[in-house]
């Protein structure tokens, strides 16, 4: 099939699916099982016999609907498990940029966890939708973004270029109604590792955008200015070279 991803029209799927997740649910503590969902892509189903005519039985409308159905089946292994379930800002949205992937039709259980990581926008509509939401945008938490346009710069811009200083400027509330803002329950940073081509390189990728990530999710939006928080930075990042990190000009 083009596009091939797992069929959930399949008996077979939920069979191996409840294995997988009763053996991740043993072998670790944690309550929390993040079972990604995102950039599924629109048509890879259309080719599966099994999946039509799986969605002509249950009146299934959509391969959107037929994502809702899949993902409440995984919500329901793992609360045999006592696990909740996260997911990408797709399992309950359409995608916020049409980039060829599928999304849900928002008709999945509000237990699920959502990373809403396409647009500062995608965490507004989780939350209007009911979902507690974990902010993590790419245009300013995706630490494989580079620093800037310098050629000499590594990492990649398809979201952003960000700077700790753009980092340290956000304010991730500033476009969530008060009456949503309990459903956000934090921020998060990410690194992906495609383009780090030796383990050194991890350093000056985080080095010292999480730093400022931290300071953005502690502290109000009323936060010290730029220049007096990069005064602390400096101090704090003298410490990492002592510890043998590296980082990034700022």
């Amino acid at each position: 099939y083009k596009n091939n991803t797992i069929n959930p029209a399949l008996n077979e799927t939920l069979e191996f699916l409840n294995k997988v997740l009763n053996d991740i649910s043993k072998l670790f503590p944690y309550k929390l099982i993040h079972v990604g969902v995102d950039e599924r892509p629109k048509t890879a189903w259309e080719g599966s016999p099994a999946v039509i005519n799986f969605m002509k039985k249950n009146k299934i409308k959509s391969f959107d609907e037929l994502q809702d159905y899949y993902i409440n089946k995984i919500i329901d292994l793992n609360k045999i498990n006592n696990k909740r379930t996260a997911a990408w800002n797709e399992a309950a949205l359409p995608p916020h940029n049409d980039i060829g992937s599928g999304g849900g039709s928002g008709n999945i259980d509000k237990n699920c966890l959502i990373f809403a990581w396409e647009h500062n926008d995608v965490s507004v509509a989780s939350v209007k939708k009911g979902f507690q939401t974990i902010m993590c945008p790419g245009q300013k938490t995706y630490f494989d973004m580079a620093h800037n346009n310098s050629t000499e710069e590594r990492g990649i811009c398809w979201a952003a270029t960000i700077e700790a200083s753009e980092i340290h400027s956000w304010k991730p509330l500033a476009t969530i109604d008060k009456k949503y803002h309990n459903l956000i329950i934090g921020i998060q940073g990410q690194l992906w590792s495609e383009t780090l081509t030796d383990e050194s390189y991890m350093d000056e990728m985080i080095n010292p955008r999480l730093a400022t990530l931290a300071e953005v999710a502690w502290s109000s939006d009323n936060r010290r200015d730029w220049n007096e928080f990069r005064s602390t930075l400096k101090y704090n990042m003298n410490i990492l070279t002592k510890l043998g990190w590296k980082y990034h000009n700022f």
